[in-house]
Parts: structure tokens; sequence; C-alpha cells
């Protein structure tokens, strides 16, 4: 296990190369940066470059900084959490899933393979592509997510005179407190917009509703799209400590119930429309219905492939540093005077193979190797 760490001032700007596996970040009140792995670590992992820490390349570990450090990633290739950071966060790629909390200033991310899940931000929330799901709760500086391949749901008050964007492919559920000031737009061209809050709407026509909520005092301004979701508004009904209820299937008993109205409402007004007509608006909706159900089970299709990919790759990353490991521990020299003293020996007695099954088994070797022990061991 190696641990490396050096006295930095309380606002120090850090950026970050790579890290080759999973990468959890954490502020603390120590005037110092530290780094714990279970790895061991170089000598020069800590660098100074232009009056930041600069760290070229870590391997899977823990870093703690000053709670106002300025931190940039260039890259992770496993997971990313961060937690308890008042300085900006800035991540250009993360190979597995991002879980933000308790950050007060900018966290921006442009590439997320993963899911992510951000609470209780201070400062603008920027998210670039997010390849899975997004759920955001208590944002208090604003929202820009311009692509999500998954459903997105967000969880807050709104913030007058701040902007919340968010754009997907899949369902998009917005939750937030009855007495709220608002404008919305919300655009589903291939879905339904389903309305549990009282909305006065401005404007309303096939997949696209404008509407306002509260008074006509400073507003927060609310964009949501979705290409093949549907779009749900429904009032938080729990707001403590900044935590909200969990979110939950877009077509729950609230949604339902208000298709039931809005279904009886039409056939109503429509009393005087033939059967035949009926009938053709009636097959249209299930068609539409069937078309988005279809797309909805393709992309969650996509999201299962791209984590059993993530994780097969995050432990191919596992085993080939276990292997460099080994190569270390055993060395070419030492291994090949063993099958040397071994090639006219007699056959591998049942202690040798227990014991190299036991080293490969506490990951001491790699398959491989263990198989090229017993091949050398039986001459």
């Amino acid at each position: 296990m190696g641990t490396r760490k050096v006295a930095v001032s309380a606002q120090v700007r850090v950026h970050i190369d790579g890290c080759q596996g999973d990468l959890v970040l954490r502020g603390w009140d120590a005037p110092e940066l530290e780094i714990r792995s279970g790895e061991d670590l170089a000598e020069d992992v800590i660098q100074w470059a232009d009056g930041e820490v600069h760290l070229p390349e870590l391997p899977e570990c823990r870093l703690f900084v000053p709670r106002q450090a300025a931190v940039v990633i260039e890259h992770v290739a496993g997971d990313l959490r961060a937690d308890g950071l008042s300085g900006s966060l800035e991540i250009n790629n993360a190979g597995g899933d991002l879980r933000a909390r308790r950050i007060d200033g900018t966290l921006r991310a442009d590439e997320v393979r993963g899911d992510v899940r951000v609470r209780d931000l201070a400062g603008v929330l920027e998210l670039g592509h997010v390849g899975g799901d997004t759920v955001m709760v208590n944002l208090r500086g604003g929202v820009e997510v311009r692509q999500v391949d998954g459903e997105a749901v967000l969880k807050t008050a709104l913030v007058s005179g701040a902007c919340y964007n968010v754009r997907a492919r899949g369902n998009v559920v917005l939750k937030l407190p009855l007495q709220t000031n608002a404008r919305l737009v919300l655009e589903a061209p291939d879905g339904e917009i389903h309305l549990a809050i009282p909305l006065e709407v401005e404007e309303e026509e096939a997949g696209r509703l404008v509407g306002t909520l509260g008074g006509v005092d400073e507003r927060a301004e609310v964009f949501l799209h979705t290409a093949d979701g549907s779009i749900a508004l429904k009032p938080l009904t729990t707001y403590e400590d900044g935590t909200a209820d969990r979110a939950g299937s877009i077509f729950d008993a609230e949604a339902i119930a208000e298709m039931v109205r809005a279904q009886v409402a039409a056939g109503l007004g429509t009393l005087d429309v033939g059967i035949d007509e009926l009938v053709r608006r009636e097959t249209e909706r299930a068609l539409q219905q069937a078309k988005r159900a279809q797309a909805k089970a393709e992309r969650a299709a996509e999201r299962a492939q791209a984590k059993v990919k993530r994780a097969a790759e995050r432990a191919q990353r596992r085993v080939e540093r276990q292997a460099e490991k080994a190569d270390k521990r055993w060395g070419g020299a030492r291994r090949k005077r063993w099958t040397a003293s071994r090639q006219t020996s007699e056959p591998v007695t049942e202690e040798e193979r227990v014991a190299i099954l036991k080293m490969l088994a506490e990951g001491k070797i790699t398959a491989e190797e263990a198989n090229k022990l017993l091949e050398a061991l039986e001459g």
C-alpha cells in the first residue's frame, strides 16, 4: 500500500493527467494533498508545474485535497466519486460512473460513459454527454445538460434567475416544490407531457408546451427536451436536508391518473366524431406507445451492454496491474532458475500444485504464469 503527501496552500490548483482505475476525490481541512493507494506509488508521483500540483498518472486511489482547491481531471478509466469541495471541479472524460455531492463551485464534465448521480451543488452543473442515466438532486446554481442517452431526473427547488436546461433521449422527470416561480418550455415530440402540477399554459401544440408557475417576479428558466421519451412535471413531496423522495418510473400513479383524466376529457369532447375516427386515433396512439416502449427497451439494452463492457475493462485493468506486481515479485531470472532446476526432477507433487493454485487465487501470479509453472514442474 502506498501513500504520498505534500504541503499545499488552501486554494491550490491540482491537475490530474489520468487515473488507471477508480478515483475517489475528497476535500478536507488539512493544508495538504495526500494520495492513498493499494499499489506502490512512484517517488515523483506528485510534481509541481507553473505553480500548480501536477499528477501525471495515478493508479486506482483516493486523493485528498484542501476543500478550496480547484481540480482538473483529464481522464479517469473507472468510476469517479467526488465529495466535499468548495472549489471548482472539471472533468474531461470519465470511463465509468460519476458520483458527486457537496460541491460549492462549478462542476463540469464533458464526457461520462456511465451514469451520473449529483446532489447538493451550490455552483452550476455542466454536463456534455452522459452515456447512461442522470439523477440530479438539490442544485442551487442552475443546470446545463447537453445530452443524456438514458433518462434524466431533476429534483430540486428552482432558484430565481437560474437556468435549468436538460436534453435527453429517454424520459425526463422534473420534481419541484409547488411554491415555485418559473417559466417552463417542455418538448417531447415523440412522447407525452404529463402535468401533475397546475401550470399556466401560454403555448401548446403537439409535443410542446410552454407555461409558467407562480407570480410575475423574477423567475427560473426551465427547458426540458426528450428525443424519444415523455416528460413528467411533479410536485416534490418531501424536501428535508437537501433530499427528496426517490425517483420512480415516469408512469406512476400520478401520471396514470392525469393520463386517464385527459383521455376522459378528450372522449367527452369528441362524441360527435365517428366511430371510425375514434378507432383510428386510438390505433395511432397505441402504435406510438409501442414505438416508445421499443425505443426505451433498446436504450436499456444499450446501457446494460455499456455497463458490462465497462466492468470487463475495469477487470482487465486490474488483472494487468496484478500481473505487473507478480512480475516484480517473481522476476524473470528467478523464474528461469527455478524452471531449469525442475526439468530433471520428478513429476509435480500435490503440495506443489496446491501452492501454485494458492498463489493464483491470491492474485500473486496470473493464470498464464500458473500454467507455465505447472508445465515446467512436470518437465
